[in-house]
């Protein structure tokens, strides 16, 4: 699926995460998650330039845009699965990595 194109441009932040989506979250479904993977992909591109914004400018209403746009960015990966929440509330089923494994060992006593 990783050759599935968006039908409105992306920056490089918003393709990575793009291309990343369609060739490991095997569940992210094509018809019907389509158009919430490209608003999330877009908000990707938003967020790198306004958090620069922050930092330089210091503006409380661009702070408050951040923060507003990472809700939106956290809302939007929980639906569709691409947190561990959100794998659970859909029951999806990836491959544990190392962290998890690293996890598990810690929790045993």
């Amino acid at each position: 699926m990783s050759a599935m194109q968006a039908t409105r441009p992306l920056g490089k932040a918003g393709q990575a995460l793009w291309d990343q989506i369609w060739s490991s979250a095997r569940w992210v479904d094509p018809e019907t998650d389509f158009e919430s993977v490209l608003m999330l992909c877009e908000a990707m591109d938003e967020r790198l330039p306004l958090r620069v914004a922050v930092f330089q400018n210091n503006d409380w209403r661009q702070r408050a845009a951040l923060r507003a746009l990472d809700t939106q960015i956290a809302m939007l990966m929980d639906v569709l699965g691409l947190n561990p929440t959100g794998r659970r509330r859909l029951a999806v089923q990836v491959e544990e990595s190392p962290f998890d494994e690293l996890a598990r060992r810690r929790a045993s006593p």
